[in-house]
């Protein structure tokens, strides 16, 4: 959720035929509704693949902006996939997408957040992992160029630098 240079408030949400993941409840539209003072409008971004994807909302006054796994994955029906970033400048009627961020990935990424008082190259975090059975997962962070750092797995010093992994 975000708002408005007005105030009003702007929801990003998914949307199915029902509770369980898969492809029984599909398709799963992402969706943007926003009171613009008068009425509640909703408007269609784009779809994935399960009912559990999580991404971010980014409103400035010219560009709204979601970074979201939209593209899927490597394990298809699970949670996350691949990382895309979607764009409108006409608040919200209409999306185009604008980058991919991350693509041919061993695990699905998901659970994009927003840090508060972002700014690059720290505009956005998640983690990777398998999908359908127990895996590591690792830790990313990227900005809206489309770059990516990888954490270390293990962390030996109290500061480590992130690998640039594109």
């Amino acid at each position: 959720m975000d708002f408005d240079k007005k105030g009003n408030p702007i929801c990003l949400y998914i949307r199915s035929n029902g509770h369980e993941p898969g492809p029984v409840s599909a398709p799963y539209e992402w969706c943007i509704t926003h009171w613009n003072g008068k009425e509640w409008r909703t408007h269609l971004i784009t779809e994935s693949d399960h009912n559990y994807d999580m991404g971010s909302l980014y409103i400035s006054n010219n560009e709204w902006n979601i970074v979201a796994p939209t593209a899927t994955g490597p394990q298809n029906w699970g949670v996350g996939g691949e990382v895309e970033i979607w764009s409108s400048t006409d608040k919200g009627i209409s999306w185009r997408k604008k980058r991919t961020v991350t693509s041919e990935s061993r695990f699905n990424h998901s659970y994009i957040r927003r840090p508060l008082h972002f700014k690059a190259p720290f505009c956005f975090f998640w983690s990777d992992g398998d999908a359908h059975h127990f895996s590591k997962s690792q830790l990313y962070f990227g900005d809206f160029k489309g770059n990516v750092w990888q954490l270390p797995y293990e962390m030996k010093n109290d500061f480590e630098k992130p690998i640039q992994i594109n």
